[in-house]
């Protein structure tokens, strides 16, 4: 099955973070917009296994499978499915028992430097960097954007956004 092997990192300058990433030769394959992630779970099993159903802008069902203990990386499966018809397949969610948990939003602008993805994150707790790739091509591209191992995040945005929103009291999705 496919396997995804990312990182974070927070940032705080993305003007010079484009600069670099031009600098390497990074091709720019999507332009910043705004993206709407949908969560789906029956009764919060997914979430108590550690497993994500997400519908991405309508168009991309995800499944997630738990993340792999004792890695500097996340890695966890993954398996993707392009949705023509967003309204229908939440019918079919419904219809098996899923039922939506929450929204996720974020503005996103995506790179490619050799087979390496990499993807510039504005969100509500702030900016991010995710590197998405295999383990080596990861490490690298961090390594040439002059981060370290120590800068690396493995959580989710939903594990982030749970103690951001803690911490500073919020009640809505992110």
């Amino acid at each position: 099955m496919p396997t995804e092997t990312e990182i974070k990192v927070k940032i705080d300058n993305i003007p010079a973070l484009q600069q670099k990433l031009l600098a390497l030769k990074a091709e720019l394959y999507k332009k910043r917009a705004l993206e709407v992630d949908e969560y789906f779970d029956k009764k919060g099993t997914l979430q108590k296994t550690d497993q994500v159903l997400r519908l991405r802008d309508n168009t991309l069902l995800t499944y997630k499978g738990p993340q792999e203990k004792k890695q500097k990386f996340k890695v966890r499966e993954e398996i993707e499915v392009l949705v023509d018809k967003g309204e229908y397949l939440r019918k079919i969610l419904e219809k098996l028992g899923y039922t939506y948990s929450k929204r996720k939003e974020k503005y996103r602008e995506s790179y490619v430097l050799g087979t390496t993805k990499i993807c510039i994150d504005e969100t509500l707790m702030g900016n991010f960097l995710e590197i998405e790739g295999t383990k080596e091509s990861v490490q690298q591209a961090a390594q040439k954007l002059g981060f370290t191992e120590k800068q690396f995040i493995k959580k989710s945005y939903t594990a982030l956004w749970e103690e951001y929103a803690a911490k500073n009291k919020i009640k809505n999705d992110m």
